[in-house]
Protein backbone atom coordinates (compact mmCIF):
# COMPACT_ATOMS: atom_id res chain seq x y z
CA UNK A 1 0.00 0.00 0.00
CA UNK A 2 2.55 2.36 0.86
CA UNK A 3 4.84 2.15 -2.90
CA UNK A 4 1.29 2.89 -4.44
CA UNK A 5 0.44 6.20 -2.16
CA UNK A 6 4.53 7.32 -3.03
CA UNK A 7 3.76 6.38 -6.59
CA UNK A 8 0.33 8.47 -6.96
CA UNK A 9 2.65 11.69 -4.99
CA UNK A 10 5.00 11.37 -7.03
CA UNK A 11 2.90 11.57 -10.07
CA UNK A 12 0.91 14.44 -8.64
CA UNK A 13 4.28 16.52 -7.95
CA UNK A 14 5.04 16.10 -11.45
CA UNK A 15 1.86 17.23 -12.87
CA UNK A 16 2.12 20.49 -10.64
CA UNK A 17 5.66 20.81 -11.89
CA UNK A 18 4.80 20.84 -15.46
CA UNK A 19 1.95 22.66 -15.41
CA UNK A 20 4.09 25.47 -13.37
CA UNK A 21 6.70 25.56 -16.39
CA UNK A 22 3.81 26.19 -18.92
CA UNK A 23 2.70 29.10 -17.39
CA UNK A 24 6.13 30.15 -17.21
CA UNK A 25 6.86 29.68 -20.74
CA UNK A 26 3.87 31.67 -21.82
CA UNK A 27 4.14 34.25 -19.41
CA UNK A 28 7.70 35.13 -20.54
CA UNK A 29 6.08 35.31 -25.10
CA UNK A 30 3.96 37.57 -23.96
CA UNK A 31 4.90 40.84 -23.83
CA UNK A 32 4.67 43.32 -20.06
CA UNK A 33 2.30 45.91 -21.07
CA UNK A 34 3.77 49.25 -19.70
CA UNK A 35 1.36 50.97 -17.01
CA UNK A 36 -0.24 53.92 -18.43
CA UNK A 37 1.94 57.35 -17.93
CA UNK A 38 0.87 58.93 -14.56
CA UNK A 39 0.00 62.58 -15.03
CA UNK A 40 1.61 64.84 -12.53
CA UNK A 41 0.26 68.66 -12.30
CA UNK A 42 2.76 70.23 -10.57
CA UNK A 43 2.58 73.63 -9.99
CA UNK A 44 4.90 75.69 -12.27
CA UNK A 45 6.96 79.04 -11.13
CA UNK A 46 9.80 81.69 -11.64
CA UNK A 47 12.08 78.75 -10.98
CA UNK A 48 9.90 75.82 -11.18
CA UNK A 49 12.21 72.68 -12.06
CA UNK A 50 10.14 69.85 -12.78
CA UNK A 51 9.52 67.86 -10.12
CA UNK A 52 10.06 70.25 -7.58
CA UNK A 53 7.13 68.73 -5.55
CA UNK A 54 7.80 64.65 -3.71
CA UNK A 55 8.91 62.17 -6.83
CA UNK A 56 6.39 59.27 -7.69
CA UNK A 57 7.10 55.61 -8.05
CA UNK A 58 7.31 55.20 -11.96
CA UNK A 59 8.78 58.70 -13.18
CA UNK A 60 12.57 57.39 -13.94
CA UNK A 61 10.81 56.02 -17.74
CA UNK A 62 10.92 52.70 -19.17
CA UNK A 63 13.92 50.24 -19.77
CA UNK A 64 14.44 51.98 -23.09
CA UNK A 65 15.34 55.57 -20.88
CA UNK A 66 11.89 57.11 -22.22
CA UNK A 67 10.13 59.66 -19.64
CA UNK A 68 6.26 58.27 -19.55
CA UNK A 69 5.61 62.32 -19.08
CA UNK A 70 7.40 64.53 -21.79
CA UNK A 71 9.28 67.45 -19.41
CA UNK A 72 9.68 70.56 -21.35
CA UNK A 73 11.77 73.36 -19.74
CA UNK A 74 11.66 77.09 -20.56
CA UNK A 75 13.84 79.93 -19.99
CA UNK A 76 10.91 82.56 -18.80
CA UNK A 77 6.83 82.40 -18.60
CA UNK A 78 7.18 84.49 -22.09
CA UNK A 79 8.97 81.39 -23.88
CA UNK A 80 6.91 78.81 -22.13
CA UNK A 81 2.93 80.89 -22.96
CA UNK A 82 2.59 78.68 -26.44
CA UNK A 83 3.04 75.41 -24.49
CA UNK A 84 0.95 76.14 -21.07
CA UNK A 85 -1.71 77.38 -23.33
CA UNK A 86 -1.91 74.29 -25.34
CA UNK A 87 -1.49 72.41 -21.83
CA UNK A 88 -4.02 73.81 -20.34
CA UNK A 89 -1.88 74.26 -17.50
CA UNK A 90 1.74 73.51 -16.73
CA UNK A 91 0.61 69.47 -15.59
CA UNK A 92 -2.03 68.41 -18.48
CA UNK A 93 -5.24 69.98 -17.78
CA UNK A 94 -9.07 69.10 -19.15
CA UNK A 95 -8.44 69.43 -22.88
CA UNK A 96 -5.03 69.74 -23.30
CA UNK A 97 -3.84 69.76 -26.55
CA UNK A 98 -0.57 67.45 -25.80
CA UNK A 99 -2.28 64.51 -24.23
CA UNK A 100 -4.98 64.44 -26.90
CA UNK A 101 -2.12 63.83 -29.43
CA UNK A 102 -0.67 61.02 -27.17
CA UNK A 103 1.61 63.12 -25.47
CA UNK A 104 1.46 63.86 -21.97
CA UNK A 105 3.23 66.97 -21.12
CA UNK A 106 4.51 69.38 -18.81
CA UNK A 107 6.01 72.44 -19.37
CA UNK A 108 7.74 74.47 -16.44
CA UNK A 109 9.81 77.58 -15.92
CA UNK A 110 13.54 78.33 -15.27
CA UNK A 111 14.73 81.63 -13.92
CA UNK A 112 18.43 80.62 -14.93
CA UNK A 113 20.57 78.49 -17.42
CA UNK A 114 22.41 76.82 -15.01
CA UNK A 115 19.16 75.25 -14.08
CA UNK A 116 18.33 74.39 -17.62
CA UNK A 117 21.86 72.71 -18.06
CA UNK A 118 21.29 70.80 -15.01
CA UNK A 119 17.99 69.43 -15.89
CA UNK A 120 18.93 68.60 -19.28
CA UNK A 121 21.73 66.49 -17.94
CA UNK A 122 19.26 64.80 -15.51
CA UNK A 123 17.09 64.23 -19.03
CA UNK A 124 13.42 63.53 -18.69
CA UNK A 125 13.40 60.17 -16.93
CA UNK A 126 13.96 61.95 -13.33
CA UNK A 127 11.48 63.92 -12.37
CA UNK A 128 13.67 66.80 -11.71
CA UNK A 129 15.29 66.64 -15.29
CA UNK A 130 13.81 67.38 -18.77
CA UNK A 131 13.71 65.59 -22.27
CA UNK A 132 13.44 69.56 -24.09
CA UNK A 133 14.82 72.94 -23.35
CA UNK A 134 13.54 76.19 -24.71
CA UNK A 135 16.14 78.68 -25.00
CA UNK A 136 17.51 81.97 -26.69
CA UNK A 137 19.94 80.65 -29.05
CA UNK A 138 22.99 82.55 -27.90
CA UNK A 139 22.64 81.41 -24.42
CA UNK A 140 22.55 77.88 -25.46
CA UNK A 141 25.66 78.70 -27.40
CA UNK A 142 27.29 79.98 -24.28
CA UNK A 143 26.48 76.89 -22.50
CA UNK A 144 27.37 74.58 -25.44
CA UNK A 145 31.01 73.71 -24.16
CA UNK A 146 29.28 72.54 -20.67
CA UNK A 147 25.97 70.49 -22.38
CA UNK A 148 29.00 69.08 -25.44
CA UNK A 149 28.81 65.53 -24.21
CA UNK A 150 25.23 65.17 -24.49
CA UNK A 151 25.00 66.67 -28.26
CA UNK A 152 22.25 69.21 -27.90
CA UNK A 153 20.01 69.42 -30.96
CA UNK A 154 18.34 72.38 -32.19
CA UNK A 155 15.32 71.03 -33.92
CA UNK A 156 12.87 73.63 -33.79
CA UNK A 157 12.14 77.37 -33.44
CA UNK A 158 9.36 78.63 -30.95
CA UNK A 159 9.52 82.66 -31.39
CA UNK A 160 12.31 85.76 -31.93
CA UNK A 161 13.07 87.91 -29.33
CA UNK A 162 11.05 91.23 -30.37
CA UNK A 163 12.73 94.18 -28.23
CA UNK A 164 13.57 93.60 -25.07
CA UNK A 165 17.02 93.15 -25.43
CA UNK A 166 18.69 96.68 -26.30
CA UNK A 167 22.03 98.52 -27.05
CA UNK A 168 22.03 102.01 -25.07
CA UNK A 169 24.76 104.13 -24.85
CA UNK A 170 25.99 107.81 -23.02
CA UNK A 171 24.67 109.67 -26.48
CA UNK A 172 22.69 109.41 -29.52
CA UNK A 173 25.59 109.61 -32.32
CA UNK A 174 27.96 106.92 -30.39
CA UNK A 175 27.15 104.63 -33.83
CA UNK A 176 28.22 107.31 -35.90
CA UNK A 177 31.65 107.49 -33.97
CA UNK A 178 34.68 106.11 -35.84
CA UNK A 179 34.81 102.09 -34.40
CA UNK A 180 37.29 100.78 -36.31
CA UNK A 181 40.87 99.70 -34.57
CA UNK A 182 40.65 100.85 -31.14
CA UNK A 183 38.94 99.26 -27.76
CA UNK A 184 35.21 99.84 -27.50
CA UNK A 185 34.21 99.73 -23.68
CA UNK A 186 30.65 97.97 -23.06
CA UNK A 187 28.77 97.16 -19.80
CA UNK A 188 26.79 94.02 -20.21
CA UNK A 189 27.44 90.34 -19.67
CA UNK A 190 28.49 88.06 -22.55
CA UNK A 191 26.76 84.80 -23.21
CA UNK A 192 23.33 86.60 -23.06
CA UNK A 193 20.63 87.39 -25.86
CA UNK A 194 21.27 91.27 -24.84
CA UNK A 195 25.27 90.61 -25.71
CA UNK A 196 24.61 89.02 -28.29
CA UNK A 197 22.90 92.29 -29.74
CA UNK A 198 25.31 94.52 -28.92
CA UNK A 199 27.87 92.48 -30.04
CA UNK A 200 26.78 92.12 -33.73
CA UNK A 201 25.83 95.54 -34.04
CA UNK A 202 28.86 97.16 -33.26
CA UNK A 203 30.68 94.60 -35.41
CA UNK A 204 28.47 96.25 -38.31
CA UNK A 205 29.71 99.82 -37.19
CA UNK A 206 33.15 98.71 -37.03
CA UNK A 207 34.50 97.04 -34.33
CA UNK A 208 36.56 94.05 -34.51
CA UNK A 209 34.81 91.32 -32.04
CA UNK A 210 38.37 90.53 -29.89
CA UNK A 211 38.21 94.72 -29.38
CA UNK A 212 35.15 95.32 -27.43
CA UNK A 213 36.01 95.23 -23.59
CA UNK A 214 33.27 93.81 -21.46
CA UNK A 215 32.30 95.29 -18.20
CA UNK A 216 29.74 93.92 -15.43
CA UNK A 217 26.90 95.32 -15.27
CA UNK A 218 26.61 97.94 -12.92
CA UNK A 219 30.25 98.87 -13.19
CA UNK A 220 29.43 101.81 -15.36
CA UNK A 221 32.86 104.39 -14.85
CA UNK A 222 33.00 107.95 -17.28
CA UNK A 223 34.26 106.31 -20.04
CA UNK A 224 32.13 103.10 -21.10
CA UNK A 225 30.36 104.55 -24.36
CA UNK A 226 27.84 101.34 -24.48
CA UNK A 227 25.53 99.43 -22.77
CA UNK A 228 23.78 95.83 -23.35
CA UNK A 229 20.78 95.60 -21.34
CA UNK A 230 17.23 93.53 -21.45
CA UNK A 231 14.52 96.48 -20.76
CA UNK A 232 11.99 96.30 -18.30
CA UNK A 233 8.86 94.93 -19.37
CA UNK A 234 6.71 96.95 -17.58
CA UNK A 235 8.53 100.43 -18.18
CA UNK A 236 10.94 99.97 -21.06
CA UNK A 237 12.93 102.71 -19.74
CA UNK A 238 16.90 102.46 -20.24
CA UNK A 239 17.19 104.41 -17.31
CA UNK A 240 17.63 107.94 -19.60
CA UNK A 241 20.52 106.67 -22.00
CA UNK A 242 19.31 106.73 -25.80
CA UNK A 243 18.72 103.40 -27.03
CA UNK A 244 20.52 102.65 -29.85
CA UNK A 245 18.81 99.47 -31.02
CA UNK A 246 16.77 96.36 -30.17
CA UNK A 247 15.84 93.10 -31.19
CA UNK A 248 12.61 95.09 -32.35
CA UNK A 249 14.69 96.36 -35.36
CA UNK A 250 16.98 93.41 -35.56
CA UNK A 251 13.60 90.86 -35.84
CA UNK A 252 15.87 87.95 -37.00
CA UNK A 253 18.56 88.12 -34.82
CA UNK A 254 18.07 86.34 -31.65
CA UNK A 255 15.96 83.08 -32.21
CA UNK A 256 14.14 81.24 -29.09
CA UNK A 257 14.51 77.25 -29.58
CA UNK A 258 13.66 73.84 -28.96
CA UNK A 259 16.72 72.00 -28.22
CA UNK A 260 16.91 68.31 -26.82
CA UNK A 261 19.75 65.58 -27.07
CA UNK A 262 20.60 63.99 -29.48
CA UNK A 263 20.08 60.62 -28.15
CA UNK A 264 16.53 61.71 -27.39
CA UNK A 265 15.48 63.26 -31.00
CA UNK A 266 17.11 60.00 -31.91
CA UNK A 267 14.50 58.12 -30.23
CA UNK A 268 11.66 59.92 -30.44
CA UNK A 269 11.52 61.72 -33.56
CA UNK A 270 7.74 60.93 -33.67
CA UNK A 271 6.98 62.69 -30.52
CA UNK A 272 8.91 65.77 -31.28
CA UNK A 273 6.85 66.05 -34.62
CA UNK A 274 3.67 65.93 -32.85
CA UNK A 275 4.78 68.27 -30.13
CA UNK A 276 6.21 70.87 -32.18
CA UNK A 277 2.57 70.66 -33.91
CA UNK A 278 0.74 71.33 -30.58
CA UNK A 279 3.48 74.44 -29.96
CA UNK A 280 2.23 76.26 -33.05
CA UNK A 281 -1.34 75.49 -32.27
CA UNK A 282 -0.46 77.02 -29.01
CA UNK A 283 1.29 79.66 -31.30
CA UNK A 284 -1.74 80.78 -32.79
CA UNK A 285 -3.99 81.13 -29.73
CA UNK A 286 -1.49 83.42 -28.43
CA UNK A 287 -1.45 85.88 -31.26
CA UNK A 288 -4.94 85.80 -31.76
CA UNK A 289 -5.74 86.71 -28.21
CA UNK A 290 -2.69 87.68 -25.97
CA UNK A 291 -4.66 89.22 -23.67
CA UNK A 292 -6.90 86.61 -22.73
CA UNK A 293 -3.89 84.03 -22.95
CA UNK A 294 -1.72 86.44 -20.07
CA UNK A 295 -4.96 86.20 -18.17
CA UNK A 296 -5.15 82.37 -17.94
CA UNK A 297 -1.50 81.68 -17.55
CA UNK A 298 -1.81 84.69 -14.85
CA UNK A 299 -4.03 82.40 -13.03
CA UNK A 300 -1.26 79.83 -12.54
CA UNK A 301 0.51 79.08 -8.86
CA UNK A 302 3.84 81.88 -8.93
CA UNK A 303 2.96 83.04 -12.46
CA UNK A 304 3.70 86.95 -13.17
CA UNK A 305 0.20 88.83 -13.36
CA UNK A 306 -1.65 89.25 -16.33
CA UNK A 307 -0.17 93.10 -16.83
CA UNK A 308 3.43 91.75 -16.49
CA UNK A 309 2.51 88.99 -18.62
CA UNK A 310 1.15 90.98 -21.47
CA UNK A 311 4.17 93.03 -21.62
CA UNK A 312 6.72 89.99 -21.73
CA UNK A 313 4.46 88.86 -24.43
CA UNK A 314 4.15 91.57 -26.60
CA UNK A 315 8.34 91.18 -26.68
CA UNK A 316 8.50 87.97 -28.64
CA UNK A 317 7.82 87.63 -31.77
CA UNK A 318 6.06 84.34 -32.22
CA UNK A 319 7.64 81.61 -35.38
CA UNK A 320 5.31 80.02 -37.14
CA UNK A 321 6.02 76.77 -39.69
CA UNK A 322 7.38 78.59 -42.71
CA UNK A 323 9.80 81.01 -40.79
CA UNK A 324 11.25 77.32 -39.17
CA UNK A 325 11.80 75.94 -42.87
CA UNK A 326 13.21 79.31 -43.65
CA UNK A 327 15.52 79.40 -40.25
CA UNK A 328 16.46 75.84 -40.64
CA UNK A 329 17.65 76.43 -44.71
CA UNK A 330 15.21 74.36 -45.98
CA UNK A 331 12.86 77.16 -47.82
CA UNK A 332 13.66 80.73 -49.37
CA UNK A 333 16.79 82.47 -50.22
CA UNK A 334 17.72 84.36 -46.65
CA UNK A 335 21.47 84.35 -45.08
CA UNK A 336 19.83 84.43 -41.77
CA UNK A 337 19.32 81.05 -40.59
CA UNK A 338 20.21 78.97 -37.49
CA UNK A 339 23.49 78.04 -38.76
CA UNK A 340 25.11 81.26 -39.71
CA UNK A 341 23.45 82.85 -36.08
CA UNK A 342 24.93 79.69 -34.40
CA UNK A 343 28.70 80.59 -35.57
CA UNK A 344 28.09 84.28 -35.04
CA UNK A 345 27.68 83.80 -31.51
CA UNK A 346 30.47 80.82 -31.10
CA UNK A 347 32.66 83.79 -32.36
CA UNK A 348 31.49 86.37 -30.29
CA UNK A 349 31.42 84.16 -27.27
CA UNK A 350 34.96 82.69 -27.84
CA UNK A 351 36.37 86.56 -28.53
CA UNK A 352 34.65 87.49 -25.38
CA UNK A 353 36.31 84.47 -23.78
CA UNK A 354 33.47 82.49 -22.74
CA UNK A 355 34.62 79.77 -24.94
CA UNK A 356 37.80 78.22 -25.38
CA UNK A 357 37.65 75.97 -28.80
CA UNK A 358 36.70 75.71 -32.01
CA UNK A 359 33.54 75.92 -33.12
CA UNK A 360 31.60 72.34 -33.68
CA UNK A 361 32.64 71.27 -37.83
CA UNK A 362 28.85 70.71 -37.72
CA UNK A 363 26.19 72.67 -36.37
CA UNK A 364 23.87 70.98 -34.08
CA UNK A 365 20.70 71.43 -36.17
CA UNK A 366 18.04 68.50 -36.68
CA UNK A 367 15.90 69.24 -39.49
CA UNK A 368 13.46 66.25 -39.48
CA UNK A 369 10.58 67.50 -37.57
CA UNK A 370 10.47 70.57 -39.14
CA UNK A 371 10.91 69.16 -42.84
CA UNK A 372 8.30 66.26 -41.65
CA UNK A 373 5.39 69.08 -40.68
CA UNK A 374 6.42 71.13 -44.31
CA UNK A 375 5.57 67.89 -46.12
CA UNK A 376 2.53 67.52 -44.19
CA UNK A 377 1.53 71.12 -44.55
CA UNK A 378 -1.24 71.89 -47.05
CA UNK A 379 0.72 75.16 -48.25
CA UNK A 380 4.22 75.88 -49.36
CA UNK A 381 6.21 77.31 -46.63
CA UNK A 382 7.44 80.84 -48.49
CA UNK A 383 4.41 81.14 -50.28
CA UNK A 384 3.17 84.01 -47.69
CA UNK A 385 3.97 87.54 -48.74
CA UNK A 386 7.46 88.80 -47.32
CA UNK A 387 7.27 91.11 -44.29
CA UNK A 388 6.48 94.93 -45.06
CA UNK A 389 9.53 97.43 -44.23
CA UNK A 390 9.08 100.19 -41.79
CA UNK A 391 8.95 103.24 -43.69
CA UNK A 392 11.88 105.13 -43.69
CA UNK A 393 11.65 108.48 -41.24
CA UNK A 394 12.72 111.87 -43.99
CA UNK A 395 15.56 112.93 -42.62
CA UNK A 396 16.37 110.30 -39.63
CA UNK A 397 20.20 109.00 -40.01
CA UNK A 398 20.59 105.19 -40.16
CA UNK A 399 20.32 103.28 -36.81
CA UNK A 400 24.04 102.20 -38.62
CA UNK A 401 26.03 102.11 -41.32
CA UNK A 402 29.07 100.00 -41.64
CA UNK A 403 31.71 100.42 -44.38
CA UNK A 404 34.18 98.52 -46.69
CA UNK A 405 37.60 99.57 -46.82
CA UNK A 406 40.12 99.59 -49.48
CA UNK A 407 41.03 100.66 -52.51
CA UNK A 408 38.86 98.57 -54.56
CA UNK A 409 35.31 97.37 -53.78
CA UNK A 410 34.86 93.19 -53.54
CA UNK A 411 31.07 92.93 -54.89
CA UNK A 412 30.76 89.42 -53.69
CA UNK A 413 31.77 90.48 -49.85
CA UNK A 414 29.31 93.71 -50.29
CA UNK A 415 26.64 91.35 -51.43
CA UNK A 416 26.54 88.56 -48.96
CA UNK A 417 26.83 91.18 -45.91
CA UNK A 418 24.06 93.24 -46.95
CA UNK A 419 21.91 89.67 -47.48
CA UNK A 420 22.95 89.09 -43.92
CA UNK A 421 22.06 92.39 -42.31
CA UNK A 422 18.70 92.76 -44.43
CA UNK A 423 17.97 89.03 -42.72
CA UNK A 424 18.26 90.03 -39.14
CA UNK A 425 16.61 93.39 -39.71
CA UNK A 426 14.06 91.79 -41.73
CA UNK A 427 11.49 95.14 -42.02
CA UNK A 428 14.21 97.76 -42.56
CA UNK A 429 15.31 99.14 -45.59
CA UNK A 430 18.93 99.33 -46.65
CA UNK A 431 21.22 102.27 -48.44
CA UNK A 432 23.86 101.05 -50.39
CA UNK A 433 26.66 103.44 -51.11
CA UNK A 434 29.74 102.66 -53.64
CA UNK A 435 32.58 104.97 -55.11
CA UNK A 436 32.40 102.92 -58.48
CA UNK A 437 28.64 103.69 -59.91
CA UNK A 438 28.96 100.88 -62.85
CA UNK A 439 29.57 98.05 -59.49
CA UNK A 440 27.12 99.79 -57.38
CA UNK A 441 24.51 98.99 -60.02
CA UNK A 442 25.62 95.72 -60.37
CA UNK A 443 25.84 94.89 -56.54
CA UNK A 444 22.37 96.04 -56.03
CA UNK A 445 20.81 94.13 -58.35
CA UNK A 446 22.83 91.30 -56.99
CA UNK A 447 21.54 91.33 -53.79
CA UNK A 448 17.82 92.02 -54.46
CA UNK A 449 18.18 88.58 -57.01
CA UNK A 450 19.53 86.68 -54.96
CA UNK A 451 17.99 86.89 -51.55
CA UNK A 452 14.71 87.74 -53.12
CA UNK A 453 14.86 91.37 -51.44
CA UNK A 454 12.44 93.92 -53.30
CA UNK A 455 13.52 97.42 -54.51
CA UNK A 456 12.16 99.10 -51.58
CA UNK A 457 14.47 96.73 -49.19
CA UNK A 458 17.60 97.63 -51.23
CA UNK A 459 18.60 101.40 -52.79
CA UNK A 460 20.98 102.49 -54.41
CA UNK A 461 22.48 105.64 -53.00
CA UNK A 462 24.49 108.32 -55.55
CA UNK A 463 26.52 111.08 -54.86
CA UNK A 464 29.04 111.98 -52.10
CA UNK A 465 28.90 110.33 -48.63
CA UNK A 466 31.52 107.87 -48.31
CA UNK A 467 34.68 108.08 -46.07
CA UNK A 468 38.19 108.89 -47.42
CA UNK A 469 39.20 105.14 -46.90
CA UNK A 470 35.68 103.73 -47.54
CA UNK A 471 34.87 101.71 -50.86
CA UNK A 472 31.38 101.07 -49.88
CA UNK A 473 28.55 101.94 -47.33
CA UNK A 474 25.77 100.42 -46.21
CA UNK A 475 23.19 102.32 -44.14
CA UNK A 476 20.49 100.55 -42.49
CA UNK A 477 17.68 102.65 -41.92
CA UNK A 478 14.24 101.63 -39.85
CA UNK A 479 11.11 103.29 -39.44
CA UNK A 480 8.92 104.06 -36.48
Amino acid sequence: MRPLIVLVLLGALGASLGATLVVRTRAAATPRALPPPRVVAAPGGASSLPGNGPAAPGDAGDAGGASPTLRVLCLGWELGAPGVLANHGVGPGAGSEFSAAGIVTEVHVASAMPEVEAALALGGADPRGADIAVVPLPVLVASYERLRVLQPDVFFVTGWAGGREALIAADAAALGRPLEGRDVMITGRPGTASAFLAAEVLQLAGAAPARLRWLPPGDTPPYTEFAAVERDPSTRDPGGRPVLVTTSDATHLVPYVAVASHAFASRHGDELRRWASVWLSGTRRLHDDPAAAAREIGRLPQAPDALELVSRLGMVTPSGLADNARAMGLAGRGAVTLTSLFRRAWRDWRAAGLLTTPEPDLVPLATDTVAALVRASPTRPGDEAAPTPRAAVPGRPAIVTWRLTGPRLDEAALTEASGWTAGAFERATLRVRARDEAALVRVVEAIRARFGLSEVRVVPLRGPGLARNAAAAVEVHVGL
